[in-house]
């Protein structure tokens, strides 16, 4: 591959020529290594300083009401696991390994558990918030992914992160121009995740008001009745493709294998299949009724050939998407039925289940457009959110290799 003027090959990449590529350890405070912290916590104490936990910073910060607090008996022999605001660490054990933070100002002080490490940044060599942005990059995962160790609970050790290569600028203001411009997409990224959570919670409390006939729309009125589910829906059993009738080519007819094909509610199928045997309808609701995601429903949004892990409701007396929406919101009862060594759902699981409905159809009806609306809602959200995150990607990788410079 030619290397333009200006630009140098290197291990993890092309770099600018002015950039000098750094082991980790070479960045790190020297009176203060990359270590991990307390082994063994014991009980909290309401006096006793923070711990930091992998739980604490894997999906944002949590709220300090809800950090670990450990006794001094506990904490001092630790003391040299502290940490400053600023330091970046990193998970090291477990499926989260490889995750990294900045540790803010509100922790300054606080210690860590043995599942996560500190990389105390000398700030006269690098800036803590361009080697975070750089360890979260494609380029800084892949270094973590190659020094993975173990299958069942993977993790990293020291010594190896010490010798993670991190790319630098020459200045540390061009770092912090970088790491900022970063942390502003992260900021919207996080504003479009809360603002996701809150319509979630709308939604769900939408949900508990409006199909169990607590809270009615305007214009409707009359007790509700509660009927076996059975007396309104046919179902219809998935059945198994065989492996050689199976592509990915979009040729034939889309292929539902199970829960992994629409994750987060959304359908994403992979497969197609030219011998396809049970079909769903478009507004059929599906339901997993093998293996660990039994119960999962989803309904479908155009015709699929769907497997045996699956099954098929298809309604014909009531309205289907208020029906999806209940039963959504009784998954639970669908998860306490599925037991055994390997869970799963019978038939009569399904059709014996209670349905509370409004003695009208039009108010079914009018109940699921609103929760439709709000499903909308937050498709729109979730798609932005999506956007931005390939933005970010898109920002990194022009960024964090010299090939765009903002200073």
């Amino acid at each position: 591959m030619e290397v333009k003027p200006g630009y140098k090959q290197t291990e993890v990449g092309i770099i600018p020529e002015e950039w000098e590529l750094t082991s980790l350890v070479e960045l790190i405070d020297e009176t203060r290594s990359i270590r991990y912290g307390i082994v063994q916590p014991g009980r909290f104490d309401p006096t006793g300083r923070y711990m930091v936990r992998g739980q604490d910073y894997s999906k944002g910060w949590a709220a300090p009401t809800d950090l670990f607090k450990v006794s001094p008996q506990v904490e001092e022999p630790f003391k040299n696991a502290r940490v400053k605001a600023g330091d970046v660490i990193i998970t090291i054990v477990g499926a989260s390994t490889g995750h990294i933070e900045v540790i803010p100002d509100w922790l300054d002080g606080a210690n860590l558990t043995q599942t996560t490490a500190r990389l105390a940044i000398n700030p006269s060599k690098a800036f803590s918030g361009f080697c975070k942005s750089y360890l979260q990059s494609s380029a800084g995962q892949r270094q973590v992914a190659s020094y993975l160790k173990g299958a069942a609970q993977p993790g990293l050790n020291c010594g190896d992160i010490e010798k993670f290569k991190i790319p630098l600028p020459p200045s540390l203001p061009e770092q912090r121009a970088i790491a900022a411009a970063l942390s502003d997409v992260d900021g919207l990224l996080g504003g479009l995740d809360r603002l996701i959570a809150k319509k979630r919670d709308l939604k769900q409390a939408a949900m508990q008001q409006l199909l169990t006939g607590q809270t009615r729309l305007p214009g409707f009125h009359g007790e509700w009745e509660v009927k076996r589910f059975g007396e309104g829906i046919a179902l219809h059993s998935g059945h198994h493709v065989l492996a050689q009738h199976c592509n990915t080519q979009s040729e034939g007819v889309p292929y539902l294998t199970g829960p992994a094909d629409f994750p987060e509610g959304r359908i994403r199928h992979t497969k197609f299949t030219t011998r396809p045997s049970t079909i769903c309808s478009r507004g059929d609701i599906l339901v997993t009724v093998k293996g660990s995601g039994s119960g999962t429903i989803v309904l479908a949004d155009a015709a699929y050939c769907i497997s045996r892990q699956l099954m098929a409701i298809r309604v014909s007396d009531w309205d289907a998407r208020f029906i999806y929406y209940s039963l959504l919101q009784n998954a639970g009862q669908f998860r306490a039925a599925s037991t055994g060594l390997i869970p799963g759902l019978s038939r009569s699981d399904i059709l014996d289940q209670p349905l509370p409905l409004p003695p009208t159809t039009p108010e079914q009806t009018a109940i699921a457009e609103v929760l439709t609306e709000m499903d909308g809602e937050l498709a729109v959200l979730e798609q932005r959110r999506e956007k931005t995150r390939a933005l970010k990607q898109a920002m990194m990788q022009e960024l964090l290799t010299g090939k765009t410079r903002l200073l």
